[in-house]
C-alpha cells in the first residue's frame, strides 16, 4: 500500500535504467489518473528478484507497480473507490505500450512496418516528447535512427492514401509539428513521381506540397 507508482531498477539504489525516461514519463502520466506518486521503486525500499525489474530486465518489457490504497487491507467498501481511477491507468498503460515501446533505441526497427497511421504518429510525437532535449550523443543518434524509421513508414502510408485521392493523413501529417521528418519524405516522393508520371496527384495537391 501507499498509493504509489512504481518502476525498475528496484533491486538497488541508483542503478542505471536506460530507458529511465519513458518510465519517469509514463508512470508521470498515470498519476495523473489515479493520484499516484511516482518513483524508482528502490527509494520505497531495495528488492531483489522482483517482478518488474525481472520483465523489464529480462524480456524488456515496461513493467510498472501500484501500490493501491493508503492502508493494507481496505475495507471492501472501498473496493470501487480505488478501482475505478487504476482502470483508466492502466488502459492508459496498455494504449501507449506500443508507441513507448517503438520510442527505446534499439528496437527491432521491422516493428514500425506494423503501425498504423495514427500509432506512427503518436510514436513521432511520443518520442519528441520523450528526447528532444536527449543531450547524450549516442543515445540521440539510436532515437534518430527509430524516428527516421517511424516517418518512413508515416510516409509510406500518407502516399497510399493520397494515390487513392484521399487527403485527411496529409492534412493531419502537416498540422503535427513534430511530423516535419516524415512531411520532407512525402513532400520527396511526390515530386519524385510527378517529375516521372505528371498528373499523378493533381496540380493543387502538387502545389501544397510544393509551398510546405
Amino acid at each position: 500500500y501507499s498509493e504509489l507508482i512504481l518502476y525498475p531498477f528496484g533491486y538497488a539504489h541508483n542503478v542505471n535504467n536506460p530507458d529511465s525516461k519513458i518510465f519517469v514519463k509514463l508512470a508521470e502520466e498515470m498519476s495523473k489518473m489515479n493520484g499516484y506518486r511516482p518513483q524508482n521503486s528502490a527509494q520505497l525500499y531495495p528488492a531483489m528478484g522482483d517482478l518488474d525489474d525481472y520483465l523489464y530486465g529480462s524480456e524488456k518489457v515496461l513493467s510498472f507497480t501500484f501500490e493501491l490504497c493508503k492502508s493494507f487491507i481496505p475495507p471492501a467498501n472501498q473496493i470501487p473507490s480505488f478501482t475505478a481511477p487504476n482502470v483508466e491507468a492502466a488502459l492508459h498503460l496498455i494504449d501507449k505500450s506500443g508507441t513507448y515501446a517503438m520510442a527505446i533505441p534499439g528496437n527491432n526497427p521491422g516493428l514500425a512496418n506494423n503501425l498504423d497511421f495514427d500509432d506512427a504518429l503518436t510514436a513521432v510525437s511520443d518520442i519528441n516528447a520523450i528526447f528532444g532535449n536527449e543531450r547524450n550523443i549516442v543515445m540521440r543518434n539510436e532515437v534518430l535512427k527509430q524516428l527516421d524509421v517511424i516517418s518512413k513508414r508515416l510516409a509510406q502510408l500518407t502516399v497510399e492514401d493520397l494515390k487513392h485521392q484521399s487527403t485527411e493523413k496529409w492534412e493531419r501529417l502537416r498540422s503535427e509539428q513534430t511530423a516535419s521528418l516524415a512531411v520532407s519524405y512525402v513532400r520527396t516522393r511526390l515530386l519524385f513521381d510527378e517529375g516521372h508520371n505528371p498528373g499523378s496527384y493533381g496540380v493543387e495537391l502538387i502545389n501544397s506540397v510544393k509551398n510546405k
